[in-house]
């Protein structure tokens, strides 16, 4: 994906606590305004304790994502090793462009549902995943499109568009600590995909994703935060 290479007018990174240790996974996150008014944002998870990175680029114009790029790479044995998948989103159709371990290109595209919310995967996209689809279920599910991950051995399946309807609905005001000081964040329900209504997800201003808490089985409770290191320049 071609962009403009300017200084960031933000950038951050997330910390991975896994039953309140240290995961081994690190998230970073940088914006860059682009000369048409609109920002490409670039995320990178890198999680080798894990054999698995994701990289993400994104188009985001008038609040709303119109292309995205998602490069990944696993070392686990079996595993899908490199791939690739670009996606351009139009209001009728969603266009993919996929490559598994280099191969040949393959080409797909589907209808774009009404209502359809985008979450490119990492956390940075997650919180305006998380308000957008508040504001237009209205507690009720709406498609929300997600590349392909459940299985990084199926090489067929890969990085293809996913459309899972998820609802999400504020539940109020909370204090949370965050860099060792207290802030105030927007705690939202989101259901749907991993998540159940045990889930928390705590947004700030802009609808950055600040902090959430998921148990995604009995006794391994993931608690992602965002790490002090955000800066507006």
């Amino acid at each position: 994906m071609n962009f403009v290479d300017a200084p960031p007018s933000a950038q951050g990174s997330y910390t991975y606590l896994l039953n309140g240790s240290e995961a081994g996974v690190s998230e970073t996150w940088a914006a860059f305004p682009q000369p048409d008014g609109s920002r490409v944002i670039r995320a990178v998870r890198s999680a080798p304790a894990f054999g698995t990175f994701i990289e993400v680029d994104a188009v985001e114009s008038a609040g709303r994502i119109t292309e995205f790029e998602v490069r990944w790479r696993n070392t686990n044995e079996g595993a899908v090793a490199q791939a690739s998948a670009r996606y351009r989103l139009s209001p009728s159709q969603i266009s993919v462009e996929r490559s598994i371990n280099d191969g040949l290109l393959l080409r797909s595209r589907i209808a774009a549902p009404p209502q359809l919310v985008v979450s490119p995967l990492l956390r940075i996209f997650q919180g305006p995943a998380i308000r957008r689809v508040a504001e237009l279920g209205r507690g009720e599910r709406v498609p929300v499109l997600v590349p392909w991950i459940l299985d990084p051995k199926d090489g067929a399946r890969l990085l293809t568009p996913l459309l899972d309807y998820r609802s999400a609905w504020r539940v109020g005001s909370a204090s949370i600590e965050l860099g060792g000081r207290q802030v105030t964040a927007q705690c939202y329900s989101y259901i749907g995909g991993h998540y159940d209504d045990s889930a928390e997800f705590y947004l700030g201003e802009d609808d950055l994703l600040l902090r959430y808490v998921f148990c995604e089985s009995e006794g391994k409770v993931w608690d992602v935060r965002l790490s002090e290191s955000v800066l507006v320049v």
